[in-house]
């Protein structure tokens, strides 16, 4: 069975990625959040796919603590390591930026700076 692990799942892109690899029934997914139990959209997939196949960990890859606790889960659920990765976490705000003076280069950063497990 593949195996996937996405980054930044709690909406948008990566909730799309998961739900779309979740169609096919030979998929395992590992999805990763900041909160998980707080991504309504994970757990509305949670209720669907009951099967084992999903796999929630929270993880915050912009916080050093958060990494080893998420790893060793994902260690647990998939032993041989994930088949596929997609680094899709990344920042939202209250809304669109128009220019570069608004934006937070340091969350930025920091977002960047930790972006694969």
């Amino acid at each position: 069975m593949p195996s996937y692990l996405v980054t930044g799942s709690s909406c948008g892109l990566g909730l799309g990625f998961v739900t779309q690899l979740l169609q096919c029934e030979d998929n395992i997914v590992v999805a990763t959040a900041r909160d998980t139990a707080g991504a309504s959209g994970l757990q509305e997939l949670t209720k669907r796919i009951s099967d084992g196949r999903l796999i929630l960990i929270d993880l915050d890859v912009t916080k050093p603590e958060s990494i080893a606790p998420a790893v060793e889960k994902t260690a647990k659920a998939l032993p041989d390591g994930p088949d596929h990765l997609i680094s899709n976490a990344g920042i939202s705000g209250s809304g669109p930026i128009k220019t570069f003076d608004e934006l937070d280069t340091n969350k930025l950063t920091e977002e960047i700076k930790f972006p694969v497990v």
